[in-house]
């Protein structure tokens, strides 16, 4: 009698598996957020409408600096949100959230998403079915905006069709539910597999695990049970530089990565390091390409530089997060540790929050002079004027 193979999962089941890598923040407070101040000839305030988590620092490090500058700006989130009151009017497009009438000028959904709504419905048939219809309903508040940010989300299938089309070296690259498949990516005697979703697993809402790219042999491969659906396999690219480039409007600012795994970044954060850095030209040319055909406004974009001269690209992130290369640049410099959460935030040493809150105040005044091109009593000063309220004497503009 033969023995019964190990069963050995694949490597993103894997990670799901971990105790270890698991962010729990089901009992978090969950804070009903401020709401811009009723106009008082009760017309539609003209805002900036920004749907994230709750807890997105991304989203709060924006939003204090824009209502610095006098931008009025909501803050939709999946856990306070659905305990609100909230009308939109398909005729005239006014947004009402708990009695405060708002005119949606700019809107930007970075993650909302179905499995993260906390629904106070008792039944869970009924709790599915809420959170459905909030996601559906912040997926299309964009249709009454007058201005978008990411008004187009290309998954990472068809950025990699794009660039190709582009003449922009990816790697080789197939999707399948076999890991035994990974013996067709020729070029290289490893391949990377990750998802083609996002990261991301979240159930319930607020309990979160990662699946993250990881590197594996392909001898190895034959032994996975692949329990995860179809992923994407891609031959592992051998490289001297790993660079992630936040694309923001026509701004480009450059990150440094040095990590041990492809999957350091969740499951070893703290054997990171990132540092400020130019961007060579080529890699700065191939993301103008694809914020160009991909029409993205923003995008964290993952590209290594190999030791031939290449820039490969391997992905764009839509709601890449920022706030967390910004932080280990800091660290790394020794500045803002002595400095409150709410300080570190409105510091001016963050180059992709001050670039992602200009590109919002700027379509913000456009969406203004569309809307309302005679009305000036809106106008907001300008914010490199602010000052900063960390004491490191910079401007935040």
């Amino acid at each position: 009698m033969t023995e019964k193979a190990e069963y050995l999962a694949d490597p993103l089941s894997r990670q799901l598996t971990l105790a270890t890598q698991v962010i729990d923040l089901r009992e978090r407070p969950v804070l009903k957020r401020t709401l811009p101040s009723i106009d008082p000839h009760g017309a539609p305030v003209p805002c900036v409408v920004l749907a994230d988590r709750e807890w997105s620092g991304e989203m709060d490090a924006v939003a204090w600096r824009l209502s610095r500058a006098g931008v009025p700006t909501v803050r939709l989130d999946p856990e306070s949100t659905p305990l609100s009151h909230l009308t939109l009017g398909i005729d005239d497009g006014v947004l009402e959230i708990d009695g405060v009438a708002v005119r949606v000028a700019l809107f930007w959904r970075r993650d909302f998403q179905q499995r993260s709504v906390r629904s106070p419905a008792a039944a869970d048939p009924v709790r599915t079915l809420a959170a459905a219809n909030w996601s559906s309903f912040v997926a299309q508040l964009g249709s009454v905006a007058t201005e978008v940010v990411n008004a187009t989300t290309p998954g990472l299938l068809e950025q990699l069709r794009v660039a190709g089309e582009c003449g922009i070296t990816i790697p080789r690259t197939i999707v399948s539910t076999s890991l035994k498949d990974a013996v067709t990516v020729t070029g290289s005697n490893r391949v990377v597999v990750k998802a083609i979703s996002d990261h991301w697993v979240e159930g319930p809402p607020g309990l979160l695990r990662g699946a993250f790219p990881e590197s594996v042999d392909i001898d190895s491969t034959a032994e996975y049970v692949n329990d995860a659906g179809p992923v994407i396999i891609q031959e592992y690219v051998e490289h001297i530089r790993e660079l992630r480039i936040y694309a923001v409007g026509a701004d480009q600012i450059g990150f440094e990565v040095e990590k041990p795994s492809a999957a350091a970044v969740w499951m070893s954060p703290d054997e990171v390091r990132i540092r400020a850095t130019a961007i060579p030209e080529q890699a700065a040319a191939m993301v103008r390409v694809l914020q160009q055909r991909l029409g993205i406004d923003y995008g964290a974009y993952d590209v290594l530089l190999t030791k031939d001269g290449r820039a490969v690209f391997l992905e764009v992130n839509l709601t890449g997060a920022w706030l967390w290369f910004e932080e280990k640049v800091l660290s790394s410099q020794g500045m803002g540790r002595h400095l409150p959460y709410w300080a570190r935030m409105l510091s001016g040493r963050r180059p992709v929050t001050r670039s992602v809150t200009n590109l919002i105040r700027t379509r913000y005044r456009q969406a203004l002079a569309r809307t309302c091109p005679t009305d000036q009593s809106r106008s907001e000063p300008r914010l490199g004027a602010e000052r900063d309220a960390t004491g490191l004497g910079k401007a935040i503009g």
